[in-house]
């Protein structure tokens, strides 16, 4: 039948662009069970497959993991050396601008301060450059920090989890707050945040 067809045309044309990619993703995958990182390579397939010869690519990696990351790197590298496709990458990683980039383009309130090629300068330049100011590389001593109150024995904390488990992405999570003290809970997007701030306050069990 013609609609047969037509599904069978969008398999050939989605594993012709897997092919070009060098990444395979099952074509009966539900976009909502990907990971974000196989997310944004549907992303390129769809950009690819409008045969666009310009692709802009904005914070790709911005919620990705190293790995993740890795393969989009690998994928900029393959569309713009081996097919030549122009391609504008926005990020604010200074490791990432350095190591795909042949030029560098840095705006600060929506002006272009600095135009370069990336091999004549170097991540305290762009740093610069973003900042507005010149950068002073200062050595943190950490022996010489005082002890802050929490690492006094005896303070009962004022948030103590023990073994937090909740529907969704938290598992055996412990940690305690004590007073005097900061902690930082830091995760890329999807790493379950969220829920934990949820499941604190009681609206999420």
């Amino acid at each position: 039948s013609g609609s047969w067809r037509k599904s069978s045309a969008i398999r050939d044309k989605f594993n012709e662009l897997c092919e070009r990619v060098g990444y395979w993703l099952d074509p009966d995958t539900m976009v909502g069970s990907l990971s974000i990182g196989e997310r944004q390579m549907v992303s390129i397939f769809q950009a690819l497959g409008t045969g666009a010869d310009l692709i802009v690519m904005d914070e790709p990696t911005a919620s990705l993991a190293s790995e993740e990351r890795e393969l989009v790197y690998k994928t900029v590298r393959r569309l713009s050396k081996g097919e030549k496709k122009a391609i504008l990458f926005v990020s604010h990683f200074l490791d990432e601008v350095m190591a795909l980039t042949d030029q560098v383009t840095v705006l600060r309130d929506g002006v272009a301060v600095l135009r370069a090629n990336t091999s004549d300068i170097d991540e305290t330049r762009i740093a610069e450059a973003i900042v507005g100011k010149q950068i002073v590389a200062l050595e943190r001593q950490a022996e010489n920090r005082e002890p802050t109150k929490a690492s006094a024995k005896g303070l009962i904390p004022r948030l103590e989890l023990r073994d937090l488990a909740s529907k969704g992405r938290l598992a055996n999570l412990s940690l305690s707050v004590a007073p005097g003290e900061v902690v930082g809970v830091a995760g890329l997007l999807g790493s379950g945040r969220s829920e934990l701030l949820h499941a604190i306050f009681g609206s999420d069990k």
